[in-house]
């Protein structure tokens, strides 16, 4: 069961890291082409910065649940489904949602970069 919370967490990060790079890349080729584009990049650039912040900060604590979680006496991990009993799995559930909000709204972002690009016209943004 574990291992699907681990799973989740890293496609957070991986989303993150990936937009991430690739916003910077779009900003080193499209950056000049006009402020509003440049300013687009550079805010989901910040937005993928602070998803791939928030995916360490779940996969710390979730590392740190599992070692709270591991018991000496029967070697085995024993997970509990409560989350309220375990602060830690439940800041890791919290920061995972955060990963993912915030990739999505990078791509939101990145996409009306996008959009003024291939169409070159203005788009009101409400930031």
């Amino acid at each position: 069961m574990i291992e699907r919370y681990i799973d989740g967490v890293k496609t957070a990060g991986a989303a993150n890291s990936g937009g991430f790079f690739g916003a910077g890349v779009a900003l080193y080729y499209f950056g000049s082409k006009s402020a509003d584009i440049a300013f687009l990049l550079k805010t989901s650039s910040f937005v993928y910065f602070a998803g791939i912040w928030a995916f360490g900060f779940a996969y710390l604590t979730l590392m740190l649940f599992i070692e709270q979680q591991y018991t000496a006496h029967s070697q085995r991990y024993v997970f509990w489904t409560k989350l309220k009993g375990y602060p830690s799995l439940l800041v890791a559930t919290l920061l995972t949602i955060a990963a993912t909000v915030l990739w999505f709204t990078g791509s939101i972002l990145a996409g009306i970069a996008l959009y003024k690009l291939q169409f070159n016209s203005p788009v009101e943004i409400f930031l």
